[in-house]
């Protein structure tokens, strides 16, 4: 849904076919995400969960000190987090 909604709201530019198929998404993010759309996504724990409540107290620290100095260095104009 979320990568629908990106298209939806102006920030993509795709067909909905191309975002259902995986390869041709994985493609798009790879060529386009950043280079086309100026856009990207930074993961403050690499590893994936269900619920928020499976992560352990502190594991996104390392996270929130790369987001930091990602926006500092990179200064974005809109940071969302999700």
């Amino acid at each position: 849904m979320f990568w629908y909604l990106l298209n939806r709201a102006g920030l993509l530019q795709e067909t909905v076919s191309d975002l259902k198929d995986d390869r041709r998404l994985k493609q798009i993010y790879d060529d386009k995400f950043v280079e086309r759309y100026d856009l990207n996504f930074l993961n403050l724990v690499d590893r994936p969960t269900v619920k928020v409540t499976e992560l352990n107290k502190g594991e996104e620290r390392q996270g929130v000190r790369r987001l930091l100095r990602t926006m500092r260095s990179l200064t974005p104009k809109v940071v969302c987090f999700i």
